[in-house]
């Protein structure tokens, strides 16, 4: 609902034809359909995210956040990120900042330093190479600009693909 407040101790469900877009503090968020989001923190700061299942895109301030996928853990800090939580494989793409990707029980960990959809990984939930490389995929850079905008905010890239004059999408 329009008027709903949703703080840093929240869980928000989608359905199949849901979406909401919302947002605690300094950051923003934009939950796709089928979707399960906990977020933990104190009043407007969110520290850790759990999407359990779905797609997330999320911006951030410069305060650091920890994101947990089923198949890893990402820490966040001043970040652009969009994430698929499935049990067998996960995807993350820093779409710009920093990124920590740890696959969940092991010491497999990547840092990853982005200025625009530069180093997508699939996490596995198993086999020896768990964080793999991957392509940009099902987000846009006009939703990063929209969910920036709402904490005063733009993204740090180019809106437009210069050679094509139109809108870039992934």
């Amino acid at each position: 609902m329009p008027e709903s407040v949703i703080s840093a101790n929240h869980t928000v469900s989608t359905g199949k034809d849901g979406r909401i877009i919302f947002v605690v503090g300094k950051d923003a968020f934009l939950l796709r359909q089928n979707s399960t989001l906990s977020m933990t923190g104190r009043n407007t700061l969110v520290h850790t995210l759990r999407l359990t299942t779905g797609a997330l895109l999320m911006v951030f301030g410069k305060t650091e956040h920890r994101l947990e996928v089923p198949s890893g853990t990402i820490g966040i800090r001043g970040t652009g990120l969009y994430a698929e939580a499935q049990p067998e494989q996960s995807y993350v793409c820093t779409c710009y900042g920093i990124t920590e990707i740890s696959a969940a029980g092991t010491s497999q960990r990547e840092t990853i330093e982005s200025t625009h959809h530069d180093a997508p990984r699939y996490l596995l939930s198993d086999g020896k190479d768990r964080i793999r490389p991957a392509p940009v995929k099902d987000h846009t850079d006009e939703e990063l600009m929209l969910i920036e905008t709402l904490v005063g905010r733009v993204p740090p890239f180019a809106l437009y693909d210069e050679a094509y004059g139109r809108a870039l999408r992934y």
